[in-house]
């Protein structure tokens, strides 16, 4: 371990696989301050503030807040990672905390409220996508914040609905904690019969538009008489507690309406 003035300390390894970049708002800082700092604002909070702060990025890709930049002392020591790209140690630091809430949720050191199924009480909603979103287009959206409260949020509802299907009397898999590209979320075995659950958990109403990607909406087309979308919603993060409407992939594909708000772009 390689500890800096400020007692903070990062793997050797992990200083050292760092990328070099001379330039930027984090030249000359130290980057094991900004490591730290970065697991502090990846550690799981009972509530999640996503209020903007601006935004540096990297030659690399990487982000981290200009705020927590600013405030991070100079190191002139070449052995305490001097040259090396701050944005980075503070992108990897935020990486590893969030991972963290992977093994929170295996070990059940959250205590989890009540998933109220209300499937039978809402009707199946056309989201009005194209409306919600130019209510928000002025916002200026603080990326690394977002991904961070999706990413909990997200987790969150998925073992809330594993906490629901255990009440069941099913046996589940959590499999987009070891696979993210399998397409849906959780597997529920009932006797013999298997359920694929892509779950979406928002804070908001029913009402509130969700993103499904291209993989996920390909199993849901390819599976049609198993797989399920719960859609977790009002997710109340001090009882981490949530409502739920359970949709049936054919429901889905024939009652919703998707729209398409990203495209990949191809060299021709």
């Amino acid at each position: 371990m390689i500890v800096c003035e400020n007692n903070n300390s990062i793997a050797t390894k992990i200083l050292d696989n760092l990328p070099y970049n001379q330039g930027g708002a984090g030249r000359h800082k130290c980057v094991i301050c900004a490591y730290h700092h970065g697991i502090q604002d990846g550690k799981l909070k009972t509530s999640i503030n996503i209020d903007d702060d601006s935004i540096e990025i990297c030659k690399h890709g990487s982000l981290a807040p200009i705020g927590i930049i600013s405030s991070i002392h100079e190191n002139q020591k070449p052995a305490q990672g001097r040259h090396k790209c701050l944005i980075c140690a503070y992108h990897i630091g935020f990486n590893q905390s969030i991972s963290r809430l992977n093994e929170l949720l295996r070990t059940s050191k959250i205590t989890f409220g009540k998933l109220n199924d209300k499937s039978s009480e809402i009707d199946i909603i056309n989201i009005d996508y194209q409306r919600n979103m130019k209510k928000n287009k002025q916002i200026k959206i603080d990326y690394l914040k977002e991904q961070r409260y999706k990413t909990e949020l997200g987790l969150l509802g998925e073992k809330l609905v594993c906490e629901y299907e255990i009440q069941l009397g099913n046996n589940i898999t959590h499999i987009s904690l070891k696979d993210d590209s399998a397409g849906y979320d959780i597997k529920s075995k009932d006797n013999n019969t298997y359920k694929f659950i892509e779950v979406k958990t928002t804070t908001g109403s029913i009402n509130k538009p969700f993103f499904i990607s291209s993989n996920e909406l390909s199993f849901l087309k390819d599976n049609q008489d198993n797989s399920f979308i719960y859609r977790v919603y009002n997710y109340d993060f001090t009882n981490h507690s949530a409502d739920l409407k359970i949709i049936i992939a054919k429901d889905f594909l024939t009652k919703y309406s998707i729209d398409c708000q990203s495209y990949i772009t191809i060299k021709g």
